[in-house]
């Protein structure tokens, strides 16, 4: 009776301790699963209000800026006068729709000025008149819309 008395303990405690670990791991698999929906929310957050992208734009610039710290390194590259005026073109579309940061990443990664070419001076490189029509959005509509036209005549 002894050995049985026995046993049946030490089975006894072996059903306590599993049961205490798997209090454990599911305490563990509730705090896990409460802390990646706490992360998941916050990233939602910062995605609904805008900052996660912004976060992402500004690491990316901050990362162009690191690579192109070192000109005398490089061969400077000789931008063509048509994707300069394209660039800005897409920046002053960029701007104009609020991708600011988007905009930031261009600059860096195209190696433009850090100022806009203003948009009188991209006008008269368009031969595009400007009237109180025409200033209220960006001019690559102005551009698109030639070619759209065009192709309907």
């Amino acid at each position: 009776m002894n050995r049985e008395a026995s046993e049946t303990e030490s089975q006894a405690e072996a059903a306590a301790v599993e049961t205490v670990e798997a209090r454990v791991d599911l305490s563990s698999v509730i705090q896990t699963f409460v802390s990646e929906n706490k992360r998941r929310d916050e990233i939602m957050t910062l995605m609904q209000d805008g900052r996660l992208g912004r976060f992402k734009a500004e690491i990316r610039s901050a990362v162009m800026s690191i690579l192109n710290r070192n000109p005398s390194e490089r061969i400077p590259v000789q931008i063509p006068e048509e994707t300069k005026l394209i660039n800005e073109l897409i920046r002053e579309y960029m701007v104009w729709n609020g991708y600011l940061y988007s905009e930031q990443v261009l600059v860096a990664e195209s190696a433009q000025h850090s100022e806009r070419l203003p948009r009188e001076n991209l006008a008269t490189k368009l031969n595009v008149m400007d009237d109180d029509r025409t200033v209220k959005i960006p001019l690559l509509y102005y551009v698109l819309a030639a070619f759209q036209n065009n192709d309907e005549q």
